[in-house]
C-alpha cells in the first residue's frame, strides 16, 4: 500500500518495533559483554592512577564506561566519572585540537544528551563543530555531531534551529553517513520535495541492494513512492556508503519518508 493510505501510526510503531532492538534484547545479549567492560574499568582506573596525563587511558575509560551505560543503565551514576575521564582527555589533547579532539567532543556531548544535560550537551557540540569549521574540516567527517546537535536543541526547546541543524546533518551524511542521513530526515518535522525525492531514491537502492533480506521483509508493506532518476537509483545502489551500512537503518528513511506523504496530503 502506498504511504499515504497506510494505517498511520499502526503500521510504523510496527516498522520500529519490529526492526530495532529493544532494551530486553541488549538485557539478554549484555551481561557478559557487561561484565567484560566492568572488569576493564576497573583496569583503567588502576592504569591511570599510574599515568595520570595519558590522554588515551583516559579516553578508554571514558567511552567504555559510556559504553557500558548503553548496556546496562544505571541510572547515571557512570556518566559523572565518564564526564571527568573525557574532560580530562581533552585537557590532554587541548594543544592539539585535532580530528581526535572534535570527536571526543562529540562524544561528551553525546554522553552529557545521554545524561539529560542538555543544555550542557549544546554546549559541547557546538564548541566542536565551530573547531571543525575553523580547521576546514568535511563536515560529513561530523554528521553524526549535527544530528546530536539537533537532537539537543529540539529537548532545550529550540526548535527551529534544531529543523536547520537536522537538514545539514542530512546534507552532510548524504553520500556519507547512511545512520545519521536516514536519522537526520527522520527528526525533521518537514521534509522539503527535492529531500524527499533524494530520499526515496535512497532508500529505492537500498533496498534493491538488501533485497530478500530477512529482517527487512516487514517493509514489502510499506511500498516506496515511484522515483525519477532510475539511473541514479543504480548509481546508489553500488556507493560505499549504502552497502555498508546496517540494513537496519533503512527503517529510519522509511519513517522519513512516511512523514513527509503523510503531512502533505
Amino acid at each position: 500500500m502506498p504511504y499515504h493510505k497506510c494505517k498511520c501510526g499502526l503500521l510504523l510503531f510496527w516498522l520500529l518495533l519490529h526492526a530495532l532492538p529493544t532494551w530486553h534484547h541488549h538485557a539478554a545479549a549484555a551481561p557478559t559483554e557487561a561484565h567484560k567492560l566492568d572488569q576493564d574499568v576497573v583496569q583503567l582506573r588502576t592504569r591511570i592512577a599510574k599515568e595520570p596525563g595519558n590522554p588515551l587511558l583516559h579516553l578508554e575509560l571514558a567511552t567504555t564506561l559510556h559504553k557500558l551505560n548503553h548496556l546496562k543503565p544505571d541510572g547515571g551514576r557512570r556518566i559523572s566519572e565518564a564526564e571527568t575521564a573525557y574532560r580530562a582527555a581533552l585537557k590532554s589533547l587541548g594543544q592539539q585540537k585535532s580530528a581526535l579532539y572534535i570527536n571526543v567532543q562529540g562524544n561528551l556531548g553525546a554522553l552529557l544528551l545521554g545524561g539529560n544535560q542538555p543544555e550542557a550537551a549544546v554546549a559541547e557540540l557546538q564548541q566542536a563543530l565551530a573547531l571543525a569549521q575553523q580547521q576546514d574540516q568535511p563536515l560529513h567527517q561530523y554528521a553524526g555531531i549535527l544530528f546530536n546537535l539537533g537532537k539537543a536543541l529540539t529537548t532545550v526547546g529550540n526548535l527551529s534551529e534544531a529543523e536547520d541543524t537536522y537538514a545539514l546533518a542530512a546534507a552532510a551524511a548524504y553520500g556519507h553517513d547512511f545512520g545519521s542521513y536516514s536519522k537526520a530526515l527522520a527528526a525533521k518535522r518537514s521534509i522539503e520535495k527535492a529531500a524527499a525525492e533524494q530520499a526515496a531514491q535512497v532508500a529505492t537502492a537500498a533496498r534493491q541492494h538488501f533485497g530478500k533480506l530477512q529482517k527487512l521483509a516487514f517493509l514489502k508493506d510499506a511500498q516506496l513512492p515511484q522515483v525519477t532518476g532510475s539511473a541514479e537509483v543504480q548509481n546508489l545502489k553500488q556507493q560505499d556508503w549504502i552497502q555498508r551500512t546496517d540494513a537496519v537503518e533503512l527503517v529510519w528513511l522509511h519513517f522519513a519518508l512516511f512523514n513527509y506523504h503523510h503531512r502533505s496530503q
